[in-house]
């Protein structure tokens, strides 16, 4: 009984201390995120469970944050809405997880995530996570007990995390990616006229869709899922998000695309209301990637669901939304162009917003130092491609703030950089350059972003920065 005892005692000096002591010492240190856009998962948490009766329950990544006019859904179909859509980096299956408990007898949940691997499979994210229950912390009950290890795991970089903010600046975003830009819905409502994409799409964040991208494992997971939400009387629907139709790969050909569509069909044990050809939409219905829409692409694909739900409810009257015209791009009148002093050590490509970078020339790669140009020949250089500076030996690069494109890959064989200086727009709303998912692909794993101080903490809680916060610095 004593060795017992003695060996209980042991386990809880050795997992249990540790991880209470760490908890403890996060918690103490002052929040950081509560004005983040990841902290309005706790709003829409707390509106789920407050709302009382029969209710539509929206389910996905940002797609459908950005994509629906609730209370244009509630009006037409008599029910009250909430959108629990937010980031598709979260993961599918946690934002599923944290919305399982609010649903109730009568309700109707429609879950329709973005159009890829990771959104399709059964990944999850403690880093975004851990900032996720910042802002409500019980909501760690909603997280499956398997998960909490890796939740514990990423404390230390949390608290590291945490500490850099308060010193350098907490974050405090007024544009689209912040919490203040959700309405009591959950949809969010920050003004978006004009797609504001460089080139009219995100070529970083390209939509493949292939049978590949359906996971058996993940397939299961939601099955169970619809299952639990028909246990307790509810209704589980599965269907598809807006989808920027020039960011299509060349192979997501429409055999492709019915293949993937019958596939689901017969695999999902639910309800597949809609279909993928109507939520492919004009490049002029989006705002800043491949799967947000702009102010005139969220009544559009609004009336689709509402469309697809009284199809399902056996509905027939006439939905009275006015379809906008896609609102195109925004019109960028500034010709001006700055300073072109190594404009001769690029090879360019005349793109659409001006030129963009593909390559350094042999003369420029024995260079320590390597600095973008603002134009070329008299127009703006806009945008890096990917392996632009490949075999180039620079160990720091200098990226200005006419650059708002910024392709995968672009550090690939750069063997001896370790700084990057990138220059951002100052002002409040200013957008970041344009990033996607791969930037530092073959890149060294030590290189360092500087940024601007006043950009700091919006970088690191960008929608699409964030991922790489621990690269980031302040520039002196």
């Amino acid at each position: 009984m004593k060795k017992i005892i003695l060996t209980v005692i042991c386990l809880i000096i050795v997992f249990v201390v540790p991880i209470v002591g760490v908890s403890l010492y996060a918690a103490n240190i002052p929040d950081v995120y509560g004005r983040t856009y990841l902290a309005a998962m706790a709003d829409k948490y707390k509106i789920l469970h407050d709302t009382d009766g029969e209710k539509i329950v929206l389910v996905g990544g940002s797609s459908m944050a950005f994509g629906i006019d609730s209370a244009v859904i509630e009006r037409e179909l008599g029910m009250p809405v909430v959108n629990m859509g937010l980031y598709a980096a979260l993961g599918s299956k946690t934002t599923l997880d944290l919305t399982r408990s609010g649903i109730s007898k009568g309700d109707i949940v429609v879950f329709a995530p973005e159009m890829d691997k990771q959104a399709y499979s059964m990944y999850t994210n403690s880093e975004i996570t851990v900032q996720v229950l910042e802002a409500n912390r019980s909501m760690i009950w909603q997280i499956p007990v398997s998960e909490w290890a890796g939740l514990f795991c990423e404390l230390p970089d949390y608290i590291t995390a945490k500490k850099s903010l308060n010193k350098n600046g907490v974050p405090d975003p007024t544009n689209a990616y912040s919490r203040a830009a959700f309405n009591e819905y959950g949809d969010n409502v920050y003004d978006r006229p004009y797609n504001i994409m460089p080139d009219l799409y995100l070529p970083a964040n390209m939509i493949d869709i292939n049978i590949d991208m359906i996971d058996g494992e993940f397939i299961e997971f939601v099955n169970d899922y619809a299952a639990s939400v028909r246990k307790v009387g509810a209704r589980f629907c599965f269907s598809f998000p807006p989808m920027n139709g020039a960011a299509l790969t060349a192979d997501s050909v429409y055999e492709k695309r019915l293949e993937v569509y019958e596939k689901l069909r017969e695999k999902m044990e639910c309800e597949i209301i809609g279909n993928i050809e109507d939520h492919i939409m004009s490049e002029g219905y989006f705002y800043d990637s491949n799967y947000h829409l702009n102010n005139s692409g969220v009544p559009y694909n609004t009336k689709i669901l509402i469309g697809d739900l009284k199809h399902l409810l056996g509905d027939d009257s006439v939905t009275d939304i006015e379809i906008l015209p896609p609102s195109g791009a925004e019109h960028d009148d500034d010709e001006t162009v700055g300073d072109d002093t190594d404009s001769d050590l690029y090879e360019y490509e005349d793109d659409i917003g001006g030129w963009a970078i593909v390559a350094v020339k042999p003369e420029a790669k024995d260079k320590d130092v390597l600095r973008v140009p603002r134009s070329y020949n008299g127009k703006k250089v806009y945008k890096i491609k990917r392996g632009a500076f490949g075999g180039s030996s620079a160990h720091t690069i200098e990226i200005g703030d006419n650059i708002t494109a910024l392709d995968d890959g672009i550090f690939a064989d750069c063997a001896n950089l370790k700084t990057v200086y990138l220059s951002v727009k100052l002002g409040a709303n200013d957008g970041l350059p344009s990033v996607g998912g791969d930037l530092f692909s073959g890149a060294n794993r030590d290189v360092l972003i500087y940024v601007p101080s006043i950009k700091y903490g919006a970088m690191c809680t960008d929608y699409f920065w964030m991922q790489y916060s621990e690269r980031l610095r302040v520039a002196k």
